[in-house]
């Protein structure tokens, strides 16, 4: 076997650190490679059998019994029932591999990994190249004053698919926006769907071509666990509860809630949605014919900018009203300064029986590299993810800024899907009485 499988396989393990053990597989399913601490050569026919059969039922993994979670063409995890570990692995029609977790890996970025290996394998490209980028990095910034969309450097990184067809403009649109409607789109066609979006096939628009070349992206169920958390825990009670409220969506993206969502009928909410000129221009084309189930302000402008806060206080939005503020999958994506800064200005316009959601990554279990005090870290996730915060200091950091909060792993909100171990975190709370 060429030594370049070894050098992925074994780095893997060093990028990872919760990965004990790794097995490549061939196609006819017989074991061609595995380090040297895990012999499963015996087991290696129960388990690729039960993988083509795709059924769920316990299978033994040298000598420990696991239960299978996931179970499709080109994906396989399996658990521990006892919490001794997690059996993580990934396909295509050359080569399988496996790998065994920690009880506290992260089950999403092990399978996003090996499913990198197998790209990079069958492309005989090396592992990790730098030269392969997903996409490109652009910058884009609204003044909020004029119509005009310029492309400079900024502090807000958002990867875009590249332009293959300048007619389509979904193809113009954030990746990681349309990826999140992609995952809705799928979600709806589960048996017992979490969230149900029936406009999430529009938004998205066809991915398949790109998520073909990089399946690493084809399935994620944290975005899903995260909505549904947000919505039934948090939105639910909001809505029941306060006769007049202000709903406030930073980096909205291709959210629809405003038109699905049918509690934010009940009282009087306004919703506002916050995110570039070109997501919020495309998504009311898509969207111009539904009608939502409550006021919405859609605002174009830029978070990293201080005058969105201005832009937000003269388009209607309230000092004096509760303000429910929804900061989905975006605080690791800016600089730690810039969220900081932008948790206090929040606090400031805010009631005090306002309350905020917001994720942000859990780094001591993330990444295998020490971390700097702004968060920077020198490994492949670094280029998407700023930085992130210890789940024993979280209540103190929220409370120097305005907030009092509570914070929970999203696994422990698993709904029994597959979101990962310890590594991203839910916080909640409401503004600061002494504010």
């Amino acid at each position: 076997m060429p030594e370049d499988y070894q050098i992925a396989l074994n780095k893997l393990k060093r990028i990872l650190p919760f990965v004990n053990s790794v097995a490549l597989m061939d196609e006819r399913g017989e074991l061609v490679y595995s380090t040297d601490n895990w012999d499963i050569k015996e087991d290696m026919v129960n388990l690729i059998s039960l993988w083509s059969s795709m059924k769920r039922q316990p299978i033994v993994i040298s000598g420990k019994e696991y239960l299978v979670r996931t179970c499709t063409s080109d994906r396989f995890v399996a658990s521990s029932p006892k919490g001794e570990g997690h059996i993580v692995g990934a396909k295509d029609d050359e080569r399988t591999i496996i790998t065994l977790i920690e009880p506290d890996g992260i089950i999403p970025f092990t399978t996003m990994e090996i499913a990198r290996i197998l790209a990079s394998l069958k492309e005989k490209e090396p592992y990790l190249d730098k030269s392969i980028q997903l996409g490109k990095k652009i910058k884009l910034i609204r003044d909020g004053s004029s119509n005009s969309e310029k492309v400079k450097q900024n502090k807000l990184n958002i990867d875009v698919l590249p332009l293959q067809k300048q007619d389509k403009p979904e193809l113009d649109l954030p990746f990681t926006a349309r990826l999140m409607a992609y995952y809705r789109a799928q979600e709806a066609k589960h048996d017992d769907p979490l969230i149900f979006d029936p406009f999430a096939e529009r938004l998205s628009g066809d991915l398949s071509p790109y998520l073909n070349d990089h399946i690493r992206f084809s399935e994620m169920d944290y975005p899903i666990v995260r909505s549904y958390y947000i919505e039934e825990e948090l939105l639910t009670p909001w809505c029941k509860t306060k006769g007049e409220s202000q709903i406030v969506m930073l980096g909205a993206g291709l959210d629809t809630r405003a038109y699905r969502f049918k509690l934010l009928h009940k009282n009087k909410h306004t919703l506002f949605e916050i995110d570039f000129p070109k997501v919020i221009q495309y998504k009311n084309k898509i969207l111009k014919d539904e009608k939502p189930y409550c006021d919405v302000v859609h605002l174009s402008t830029d978070l990293s900018k201080s005058k969105w806060i201005s832009i937000l206080l003269k388009s209607g939005f309230s000092k004096n009203i509760p303000t429910f503020w929804i900061l989905e999958g975006l605080a690791y994506y800016i600089e730690k300064q810039d969220f900081t800064s932008l948790l206090l200005k929040i606090a400031e316009i805010s009631i005090e029986t306002s309350q905020i959601f917001t994720d942000i990554m859990q780094l001591s279990r993330w990444y295998s590299f020490p971390y700097t005090s702004n968060g920077i870290v020198g490994d492949p996730f670094s280029r998407h993810f700023k930085w992130g915060i210890d789940m024993k200091v979280v209540q103190s950091f929220f409370s120097e800024f305005g907030w009092n909060v509570s914070c929970s792993f999203a696994d422990d909100h698993d709904q029994g899907r597959n979101v990962g171990q310890k590594a991203m975190i839910f916080i909640r709370g409401e503004r600061a009485s002494n504010m």
